[in-house]
Formats: C-alpha cells, structure tokens, sequence
C-alpha cells in the first residue's frame, strides 16, 4: 500500500491498468513497473544507441566515457563484467570524432575503457598543444600580410597626395605668372597717358597744356 500511494505521473498509470486485485499485491505492482520501465524489454534500444554513439564536440571526453559504459550494462545486462568492460572500451575509441586519434589508441591496445580514456586526454591535449604552437606563425604571417598591404594604400595615398602637390604647384605657378603680368601692365611709364593732351610720357597735373587757374575758377562755382 505504501508503494502503490507513492506512484505519479506515468507510475501512477502503471498501477491503474492494473488489475485492482493485483493492485494490493507488492509482487504484481513490482512486475508491472518493472515491465514498464526495466530495461530488459529494451536491450535491443540501447545496443542501437551504443553502436550510433559519437562524442559532441563539447563534450568532455570522461562524460562521454561515463555515457558509453552506462548504456553497455544496459544493452547486455546479463553479460560479465569483463565482456562489459571490453565492449565499453571498443565503443568508446569507435566514438571519437578523430580518425588519427582512433587509429593511435587501437595501436596502443589499452586494456580498460578507462586506459582509453586516459590514452585519449592526452592526445588531446597534445593536438592543442600543437595548434597553439603553430598558431603565433599564422598570426605573425597575417600580421606581415595586412602590414604590408597597409604600407600599400600608405604609399599609393602618398603618391596622390604628391600628385595634388605638384598640380597645385603649377597652378599657383600660372596664376604668380598672370598677376604679374598684369601689374607690369598698369604699371609702364606713359601707359596710361595725359588726360589734357592725350600724350604719353607725363600725367595731367604735370602737363603743359594744363591751365590750373581755370580750374581752381570752376571749383570755386561749383563750391
């Protein structure tokens, strides 16, 4: 009685499909569970998940070592414990994810599942020791590389600016020359001419021609 009021969920159900005579009989409550819920009736399942098992790329290689031997006990519960062992060990190397590292621990033949296990971590640990020392020559030729197509885009930027120097030179130089010329112009001796005689050579004030008195006269009017 006391197990029959514990059962839930799917448990519960269990017991309710039961036969309500065989409902107050441990035996019959504990055959019907296990019917449901045992694992002999579902050797078959778990020597499939065995056989498809291949570790995650997250997965720590201990955890999947823990998953593999559970699920050997229960694909051949009745077999020994030294079949169990060999079958979890086989299993384990066959789900690792690198070819390399298959072929190195079948060569070492380890005895254990957990001498495969051990065999594994350090190769591991030797594949990323490796990486890591191959990896400051990468990221110094990625360094060279983008230095040198920096000091390409530097140098192609300096020859335009060199470029826009040297036209600004010449355009500068051109219109030095212009306003030159045109000050040279406006500034020669007889250019511009008297204003009374017409004649080059001196202006109005110094002109012969030029009567002041007459015109000190007409300002004077005019004031």
């Amino acid at each position: 009685m006391f197990l029959a009021t514990s059962l839930s969920g799917n448990a519960h159900s269990v017991l309710a499909d039961i036969d309500p005579i065989k409902r107050k009989d441990y035996q019959s409550i504990c055959a019907a569970l296990t019917s449901r819920f045992g694992t002999e009736n579902r050797t078959e399942v778990f020597r499939v998940q065995l056989k498809n098992i291949r570790k995650r790329r997250d997965q720590e290689l201990p955890e999947l070592a823990q998953h593999i031997k559970r699920l050997s006990r229960k694909a051949y519960p009745k077999a020994q414990l030294e079949l169990q062992e060999m079958l979890s060990r086989d299993n384990f190397i066959d789900a690792l994810d690198d070819a390399d590292k298959r072929l190195s621990i079948h060569q070492a033949h380890p005895k254990t599942l957990d001498d495969a296990v051990k065999l594994a971590v350090e190769l591991e640990a030797f594949y990323i020791a490796d990486k890591q020392r191959d990896k400051p020559s990468s990221v110094r030729n990625f360094a060279i590389s983008e230095s040198s197509e920096v000091s390409g885009q530097i140098k192609t930027l300096s020859d335009v600016v060199e470029e826009l120097r040297r036209e600004f030179q010449f355009l500068k130089s051109g219109m030095s020359q212009q306003r030159s010329g045109f000050n040279n112009n406006n500034n020669k001796p007889g250019k511009r001419g008297c204003w009374t005689c017409g004649e080059t050579g001196h202006i109005r004030r110094n002109c012969p021609r030029y009567d002041k008195s007459k015109t000190n006269y007409q300002t004077k009017r005019q004031s």
